[in-house]
This record gives structure tokens, sequence and C-alpha cells, in this order.
């Protein structure tokens, strides 16, 4: 997992938990009339504390919505050609290795991630199909086989990290 997406797991986990907190203490609320109360006197002598709440609940939606937007900014690989150079979009590359995962383990599911890191490294994760053991043969030949399709159809010559996990 990415470093962005663990992030944005814990982040997201931990407002998860807090909405259920707080639903949980509304379905409650109707039973607990002393709590219900003090609450209602603790709001209408500190009415600054709703306000300080609502500024911290905003900045955290706020902090969610530009976290989502970086996680989801589109990111190229760029390939020197010798008329100039040419940008290629990471999802024409997830097609490309989702194509041939499907040629390798037809119909079977998986999961399929491309990281393109600094120094246009790129960093194949997937998972292998339920059922499937790897072999050392078969991971050759996955690997030379996506070699060279990203060689000759995308003209990435550079080495790249495939990680297959169970």
């Amino acid at each position: 997992m990415r470093s962005s997406n663990l992030l944005f797991s814990c982040v997201h986990l931990t407002v998860t938990l807090l909405i259920i907190a707080f639903g949980l203490s509304l379905v409650i609320m109707p039973y607990a009339d002393g709590f219900r109360l003090s609450l209602a006197q603790f709001f209408e002598a500190k009415p600054a504390f709703l306000f300080t709440l609502g500024l911290l609940i905003m900045g955290s939606g706020v902090f969610l919505l530009v976290a989502f937007f970086f996680m989801h900014k589109k990111r190229y690989f760029k390939v020197g050609m010798e008329c100039g150079k040419a940008l290629i979009e990471e999802s024409i590359i997830r097609d490309y290795v989702a194509h041939y995962w499907e040629s390798i383990f037809p119909g079977k599911p998986y999961d399929l991630e491309i990281v393109l890191s600094r120094g246009q490294k790129l960093e194949i994760i997937s998972t292998l199909p339920r059922g499937t053991a790897i072999s050392e043969e078969l991971f050759e030949r996955i690997r030379r086989e996506l070699g060279v399709i990203l060689a000759r159809r995308l003209g990435y010559e550079k080495e790249f990290i495939l990680t297959v996990t169970d």
C-alpha cells in the first residue's frame, strides 16, 4: 500500500469511528434524560464550543477534500523519443498490464495497481487469483512478456518492479 493511501485510510477510519460514535450517542439519547439535560445546559453555557467544534469539523472536511484531490491526481510517464517527448497517462499503462494479466489468468479476479514513482520508475503491484500458485517459470515468463509489452507499445525500456502478492 502506498504511503498516501495509508494516511488516507487512517483518516477514513477515524472519521468512520467518529460517525459511528455520534450515531450511537443519538440512538442512546432518548433513554438518557439526565445526559440530554446536561448536554443542553453545556451548549447553552458555552456557545463558543459549538463554533470551535464547527471549525474543527469544517477543517477536517477541507483536509479530506484536498487529500482526495491529490490522491486521484493523474500521473504521466514521460517517454523520450527522437522527435521530442510524449506523455503516457497512467491509465494507459494500467490497461496494457490488465489486458496482459487477463491473458495469463482468464476470467479470474485480481487486484492491480500501477505506481509511477520519482525518476519515472514503474511499479506494478498485483495479486494472484485465488488458487493460483506462482512458479519460478511463470514469474519469469510474466516478467519477460511484460517487459516486451512495455517496451514495444509504450517505449518503456527502464527496469520496472513487479510485486505479486497472494
